[in-house]
């Protein structure tokens, strides 16, 4: 089965951002799952 995920979120701090993106792929393990790195797209609007 295959699930997307879309989320509006706003990055403050990037060191932060980026530790969390690479601690999440191991705590998907136990689900036997695997996310996805994908480039981020940003778009913004007034």
């Amino acid at each position: 089965m295959t699930a997307y995920v879309i989320g509006n979120i706003t990055v403050k701090d990037p060191d932060k951002w980026a530790e969390y993106r690479r601690l999440v792929p191991e705590t998907l393990v136990p689900l036997r799952t695997q996310a996805a790195d994908v480039d981020l797209v940003t778009f913004e609007a007034d």
